[in-house]
């Protein structure tokens, strides 16, 4: 579900908090600049709810993975999901709410229809066990688009807690005890080993885990390298005026852009370092003029006020005629200074065109 992007300035800054490697500046780079954050986890089985892991934003070719992890009290959070499997064999249910850069809320639920988290154990349907082993790779559940992200949901389970060879009691097993990646293998990792060996930790090592996994993915949809977009106008509050005509490569000939704010301060772009251009299903379509794209990420260098050295990064979004729902983001930095920092809004006048 979308919701209403209201205060961006506190969005920008959570995005920046919760995203390693952002310049402190609060630029951020252009692959971190299209990201989604992922909050509000839960797994429901049987009545029963598993729900301790905190927000964390992704960006595109990034994993996150969730794991048996203690809780902010201190208490172990036991993920074991088998030990709910009954002989209905229950189907659980991953639920949370994805939010990305660009402020917009999508809400996803995804059944594991395969029983991966109350797994067939020794040939038995959703048998609970105390020594054959579960061990599971990766089986995707789901698949929601966020703002030019792909996000992709998996469910597998991490056991060497138990006696038996690591996946050999289980369809899908993993001989290596862990679905792939798993802790230090993905770029974010919830999740805490507890046990003790020969008590809870039959397998020979402790602390072990026994436990079922969550992995989200997130990879770029639609970009386009060969379009350009153009307009200007007034920012949100009439922070500031711009106008521009940007193309989608490094290369492109339209690589203009200007803007002015109080005080007669101006940016010219001299150079375009880096940018992205992709098509958010979420936005209108942006014709006419028909385009490949609706949104523009943007990294350039340029001068402050006649002055080498300045940067700039930028988003444009076009929602279609008359321009009234375009939006744009842009923030300016100066000899380690942000000397204009507007935040992702609705412009206030003017329109912003994607062409082919």
């Amino acid at each position: 579900m979308r919701t209403l992007r209201q205060d961006k300035r506190q969005l920008v800054a959570l995005f920046v908090a919760l995203t390693p490697g952002i310049v402190v500046l609060g630029m951020p780079t252009e692959g971190q600049a299209q990201s989604t954050t992922i909050s509000g986890v839960k797994v429901v089985i049987d009545g029963t709810t598993y729900q301790l892991w905190s927000s964390q934003a992704i960006s595109a070719g990034q994993t996150l993975v969730l794991a048996q992890n203690p809780n902010n009290t201190g208490t172990p959070f036991n993920f074991d999901t088998s030990d709910l499997a009954r002989a209905n064999c229950v189907v659980g249910t991953v639920s949370g709410t994805a939010t990305s850069f660009l402020g917009s809320s999508t809400t996803f639920s995804f059944l594991d229809s395969t029983h991966v988290l109350t797994p067939t154990v020794g040939g038995i349907p959703c048998q609970n066990n105390g020594s054959l082993n579960e061990a599971q790779n990766y089986t995707q559940i789901g698949q929601f688009i966020s703002d030019g992200l792909q996000i992709t949901v998996f469910v597998g389970y991490a056991d060497n807690a138990h006696s038996d060879a690591c996946g050999a009691d289980v369809p899908n097993g993993s001989p290596s005890c862990f679905p792939s990646p798993f802790d230090g293998a993905a770029n974010f990792f919830q999740g805490s080993a507890q046990g003790i060996l020969n008590v809870t930790c039959l397998h020979g090592v402790a602390p072990c885990y026994d436990s079922g996994v969550i992995l989200f993915t997130a990879k770029l949809i639609s970009t386009s390298t060969t379009g350009f977009m153009t307009g200007g106008g007034q920012t949100a509050n009439f922070a500031a005026s711009h106008g521009f005509e940007v193309g989608c490569s490094v290369n492109s000939n339209h690589n203009n852009l200007e803007v002015n704010w109080a005080g007669g301060n101006n940016f010219h772009m001299d150079t375009i370092t880096s940018v992205t251009c992709f098509l958010d299903p979420a936005l209108p379509n942006p014709a006419p003029p028909p385009a490949g794209f609706n949104v523009m990420i943007l990294h350039g260098t340029g001068t402050f006020n006649n002055q080498p050295g300045a940067s700039v990064f930028a988003i444009f979004t076009d929602a279609g005629e008359p321009g009234t729902n375009d939006e744009a983001q842009i923030i300016v930095t100066f000899n380690g200074s942000t000397v204009l920092d507007v935040p992702l809004a609705k412009i206030a006048t003017g329109d912003q065109q994607a062409h082919r």
